[in-house]
């Protein structure tokens, strides 16, 4: 049985690999073919990240989304990239 309307993928590419979103929670790496499941709100970090948006605008965004104050947006941030770094879903470079 197929589900409707939210089956969509959408892939975004990094400096060094592509991944594909499938309903903003998934994240396939094409190149290990590993899974990784994300909140919406690290999907949107993500995203932000590899767009390449500045660590102060997420923060902001952070802050005004989640009612947060600065240092807890920045440690959050911080913490969370780290994390996509280890994963190597990003790279250093990409760091904002």
């Amino acid at each position: 049985m197929q589900s409707k309307g939210t089956d969509t993928a959408r892939d975004v590419r990094t400096d060094h690999r592509t991944l594909r979103i499938i309903r903003d929670r998934f994240v396939f790496d094409s190149e290990s073919g590993e899974f990784f499941l994300l909140s919406a709100e690290g999907v949107w970090i993500l995203r932000a990240i590899v767009s390449g948006q500045c660590s102060a605008e997420i923060e902001a965004e952070l802050m005004k989304r989640y009612g947060i104050n600065r240092g807890t947006a920045m440690r959050d941030f911080e913490q969370f990239k780290f994390r996509l770094m280890q994963l190597g879903l990003i790279s250093e470079k990409q760091e904002t």
